[in-house]
């Protein structure tokens, strides 16, 4: 017998927040992972992107925003300063 859940695809649960084990369906897969954004950005031949992820300039997340591969969450609890200090790091890339 099929659950309920198995007819419905295998994206049933994609967006789904589990938070009781600390899961957000929607960022699983790779495709938000530090990882995978320095791997794509390689693909992409924007090498210098990823080197200053990794030496720690700038984080993979605000890169992939910029870039448009993912979109910023606005909570409105950010701080503005960390605000200014990312733009400054994403304008020194020329981004």
């Amino acid at each position: 017998m099929r659950h309920h859940h198995q007819s419905m695809g295998p994206n049933f649960y994609r967006g789904c927040s589990v938070p009781a084990l600390g899961l957000n369906i929607s960022t699983m897969g790779g495709g938000t992972s530090r990882d995978y954004i320095i791997g794509r950005l390689r693909r992409e031949k924007l090498d210098h992107l990823a080197d200053a992820v990794e030496r720690g300039e700038v984080s993979a997340y605000a890169i992939a925003c910029e870039l448009g591969w993912q979109k910023r969450k606005i909570l409105g609890t950010g701080s503005e300063n960390e605000a200014k200090r990312r733009a400054w790091a994403l304008y020194k890339l020329g981004l």
